[in-house]
């Protein structure tokens, strides 16, 4: 962009590729849903379609539920670099889109595995290639463990602090609000947060990316049915389960 300097052009380009990502991990996570659905259906277990089994379903669910919640992060993210084009400073919209993906990218091939069970070990299985290629998504482009630290920061610094109200400013600049029906303790733990260490920031910023995917997921006048309902799932868990892990940080 004409005026910008070269630094800018890089994070701008380098900050468009992880926005991509979603694009990536939705396609991947519809494929592996729509495997998993063929195969339990077809694949009997103790006289059973596995399909029938109450664990079998819910990780049916689950996958459809994180291809919906890749589609959505999709379509925002790609709306947001063609009405942008200068997104080098959107260091929270950036890393959450590359740390969700990613993350949703290698769970879903991780529960695809465990449906197909050995088959899915053959090298020129869909399956597993996906569980082995999922995994660099976390690693290349910025590690997640970095871009966690990266988003606290990035809050903290452009508001002041990293507390509710801060997150709440934050997320308008996307056009977006606080998500409703967080887990009761999640803000809480990050009001009460000064995040001294290290370990800390990672795991703030991590549930601050995933608060950022729930918003996107709950933006006013969406109705997606039960696709949107096991999406928000998703992410409500993840998020529950990173603010359990707060008290034991230290």
């Amino acid at each position: 962009m004409e005026g910008q300097s070269g630094l800018r052009t890089i994070y701008d380009t380098l900050f468009r590729s992880r926005l991509g990502m979603p694009a990536i991990a939705s396609g991947l996570c519809r494929r592996l849903s729509d495997e998993a659905v063929t195969r339990t259906a077809r694949r009997a277990t103790f006289g059973r379609p596995q399909a029938d089994y109450d664990q079998v379903q819910f990780r049916l669910a689950t996958l459809g539920g994180m291809a919906e919640l890749n589609r959505r992060l999709w379509q925002f993210t790609g709306v947001w670099m063609d009405d942008h084009p200068d997104v080098s400073g959107d260091y929270a919209l950036v890393n959450a889109a590359k740390i969700v993906s990613s993350e949703t990218l290698q769970a879903a091939a991780d529960s695809a595995l465990q449906l197909f069970a050995s088959a899915g070990y053959k090298r020129t299985h869909l399956v597993g290639r996906a569980y082995v290629d999922s995994r660099p998504f976390q690693i290349f482009e910025g590690t997640n463990d970095v871009l966690n630290v990266n988003t606290y920061d990035a809050i903290a610094s452009r508001h002041g602090s990293s507390d509710s109200a801060a997150i709440a400013e934050e997320f308008r600049q996307y056009g977006l609000r606080l998500p409703e029906e967080l887990p009761p303790s999640t803000l809480a733990l990050v009001d009460a947060s000064r995040a001294q260490s290290q370990r800390e920031k990672v795991n703030c910023g991590h549930a601050l990316a995933w608060m950022l995917a729930l918003s996107i997921l709950q933006l006013p006048g969406d109705h997606g049915g039960s696709a949107l309902e096991e999406a928000q799932r998703v992410v409500k868990k993840r998020i529950a389960e990173l603010a359990a892990a707060m008290p034991y940080l230290g």
